[in-house]
């Protein structure tokens, strides 16, 4: 996780603005399915 939120002072210690960053936050999980998911990519092909 990182947050990149703007700071005071940030653009001239990294000499440009930036746009702000477009966040997607999860609230909630299938845990089955993601166990699955998990596991599936773990064990590969």
């Amino acid at each position: 996780v990182v947050d990149r939120r703007p700071r005071p002072g940030e653009s001239e210690i990294h000499g440009a603005s930036r746009t702000p960053a477009l966040v997607d936050v999860a609230l909630d999980v299938d845990v089955d399915r993601y166990v699955k998911l998990y596991l599936a990519t773990v064990e590969g092909p």
